[in-house]
């Protein structure tokens, strides 16, 4: 009895269920970075330093209503809530810890092969470890701003509210753009090698490097300061809030260094991501 040959057709259907597997990279980058004793260490001493005890001194000053000045201008002893340097760098060394395993870990492991086997492609893939990242920062950078924002509202002596909400919406503009700002970054480095290790202080180093190298030639002139990323952030900080750029820092060369940080990385790590599709 001869074997009939059996005839395959090209499926030309639609990729189902895209939500199911984006919210399960999800769970994974959530639960990995919140199971790291160091992400949870440094998420913790943060909170308490950076958001507890100012919202407290902050609370506690008095005042009429919430103004964008007593969130990015140096009004208590020279000290700044958002632009004061330490809520930069934990969101740095947190970002640095949350991405240095994102990438690595799949290449690592092999996991793209898992990946890569189900109707899921490299857009959803990054939009997941990203998405992922993101809700991580956003625990740090922008609930606890909010939090800070409805307590001094809560506490203000004064009967006008109207410009507090304003504040408090630009207030999560800012908080939105703070946890992402290092995120491309890390992730770039994460899909440039197989080693958490490697990624984590790389991201840590060359970060550090840019900062001492921003602003030793400071000196000489100003715009080097848009070498450093703490400054891009501080920067992007008051312009959100309406104060502007340092009148030594120009705006083209701010949005340069701004899109230099953030667009290239991601740019390099969907490239990265792509190659690993096709060796899957």
């Amino acid at each position: 009895m001869p074997l009939m040959p059996i005839k395959y057709k090209d499926w030309s259907g639609i990729r189902t269920q895209y939500l199911t597997r984006l919210s399960a990279i999800l769970y994974r980058v959530i639960n990995a970075s919140f199971s790291s004793k160091g992400i949870l260490s440094i998420f913790i001493i943060g909170i308490v330093l950076v958001h507890a005890f100012p919202g407290v001194v902050l609370v506690m000053t008095p005042h009429a209503r919430l103004t964008a000045w007593m969130l990015v201008g140096e009004g208590f002893f020279g000290w700044s809530y958002l632009t004061s340097g330490l809520f930069s760098i934990f969101i740095f060394l947190l970002s640095a810890g949350v991405t240095s395993n994102l990438i690595s870990q799949d290449m690592r492991n092999r996991s793209f092969v898992i990946y890569f086997s189900r109707p899921i492609g490299v857009t959803e893939y990054i939009i997941g470890k990203f998405g992922g990242a993101f809700l991580v920062m956003a625990a740090f950078c922008l609930l606890p701003t909010i939090v800070v924002g409805l307590m001094i509202m809560a506490t203000q002596t004064g009967p006008q509210y109207g410009e507090g909400f304003g504040v408090l919406l630009l207030t999560i503009i800012a908080g939105s753009f703070a946890s992402i700002f290092f995120l491309p970054y890390g992730m770039m480095l994460s899909s440039l090698t197989k080693r958490k290790a490697y990624a984590g202080i790389g991201t840590f180093m060359s970060l550090f490097s840019l900062t001492i190298i921003g602003e030793f030639f400071a000196g000489f002139s100003p715009h080097w300061k848009l070498v450093n990323p703490m400054n891009i952030l501080h920067y992007s900080f008051e312009l959100i809030y309406g104060f502007g750029l340092p009148l030594d820092i120009d705006g083209r060369l701010y949005v340069l260094a701004l899109f230099l940080f953030l667009v290239p990385p991601f740019v390099i790590t969907a490239w990265r991501v792509k190659i690993k599709e096709e060796e899957s």
